[in-house]
């Protein structure tokens, strides 16, 4: 649909932008960039049959290439930024990875700027932390059968929760349910007192 798009309004736009922006599930895309773009994608993915196509208030082309200028800023002000590793893993919604510190801050850095400009990899994201979950798991068991047979399975062993924190939660949660039922039945959410 997003190539569909910007041929359709190319008439419109010289270089019409229609990308992925974010990987939510396997059947779950979100799409950015110029309005007009968007509204032929929507219309073109409602006609193919998609479950849901709409319009999402946001205040820019957030995770394409109309972000570059942004990416350039941020790349600059990274530049004199000290990175320090932190304590636990994050992961970068760039590779779906957590950052590599054990290598140097420079490549974390170029990371962050990557991600103004490339697609958030949910889906990636929350398969690789199901994984640490398993393996976790795995590690911390005393039969190395249960170990291997565990770490090997596709679908979600671990008893380790997952919890999403932060106002209007349950975005990740939902997510979670598309990509690892097991993990989405362990997954809470809490959200500020208001």
């Amino acid at each position: 649909a997003a190539e569909d798009a910007s041929s359709t309004s190319s008439s419109l736009l010289d270089d019409p932008v229609c990308e992925v922006a974010n990987r939510l599930f396997a059947t779950g895309r979100v799409l950015s960039g110029h309005v007009v773009a968007l509204e032929a994608a929507a219309e073109h993915a409602t006609r193919a049959g998609a479950i849901k196509a709409a319009m999402l208030p946001v205040a820019g082309a957030f995770h394409t290439r109309l972000m570059r200028p942004a990416a350039r800023a941020l790349r600059a002000a990274l530049a004199s930024a000290e990175l320090r590793a932190p304590k636990i893993p994050v992961y970068s919604n760039v590779t779906g990875k957590p950052f590599p510190f054990d290598k140097s801050t420079q490549e974390v850095k170029e990371l962050l700027a990557r991600q103004l400009v490339e697609p958030v990899l949910w889906q990636e994201t929350l398969e690789a932390l199901v994984a640490a979950a398993n393996s976790s798991s795995s590690s911390s068991s005393s039969s190395s059968s249960t170990s291997s047979s565990s770490s090997s399975s596709s679908s979600s062993s671990s008893s380790i929760p997952f919890v999403e924190a932060g106002p209007g939660g349950g975005q990740i949660r939902s997510m979670m349910k598309r990509v690892d039922g097991a993990a989405w039945k362990r997954t809470a959410v809490v959200s500020p007192a208001e």
